[in-house]
This record gives structure tokens, C-alpha cells and sequence, in this order.
């Protein structure tokens, strides 16, 4: 599966690498080294239940701090497990 981006699509799950990317250019230290964090259990558990704490942990700090990562969150749904 790919995921969307601005000017093309990134395949599966190199949406983390880019996310990663993405927070080298953020400056509050705290939240981005929690994000950071979370992109690795995210990358490490897409696609099980375990994915999804770590998902909604990660939405709620870009929500909170870093509305520049806000496309990124819908783009994650993606490896939330199926109901």
C-alpha cells in the first residue's frame, strides 16, 4: 500500500522514515524526541493492536505541538488493524 504526499506517494511503511524526516525540522526538543519514539513502536507494530496506542499517543502530541506533521496522522490510519 502507499500513502499519499505531497508531490507523490511513499510506499507502505517509508511514510515513517518520512515522518522522521519531517521532525528534524521541528525545535521543541521534548515533544519530537517522544514523537520519534513513537514513530519507531508505530513502524515496529503496524497493523496489530498495539499499533493503535502508539497511533493515538502520536496524533494527540502533533495535535498538541506540531500542527506541520497534522497530514501525517490520516496518512497512519493506514496501519490501524482492521476491525
Amino acid at each position: 500500500m502507499q500513502t499519499a504526499v505531497a508531490g507523490g506517494t511513499i510506499p507502505g511503511d517509508k511514510v515513517f522514515d518520512e515522518i522522521l524526516e519531517a521532525l528534524k525540522s521541528i525545535d521543541d526538543e521534548l515533544p519530537v524526541k517522544r514523537m520519534e519514539e513513537l514513530v519507531h513502536l508505530m513502524k515496529q507494530t503496524a497493523h496489530t493492536a498495539s499499533f493503535t496506542t502508539h497511533y493515538k499517543s502520536f496524533a494527540c502530541i502533533v495535535a498538541n505541538h506540531c500542527t506541520q506533521l497534522t497530514t501525517y496522522v490520516a496518512r497512519l490510519a493506514e496501519f490501524l488493524p482492521n476491525a
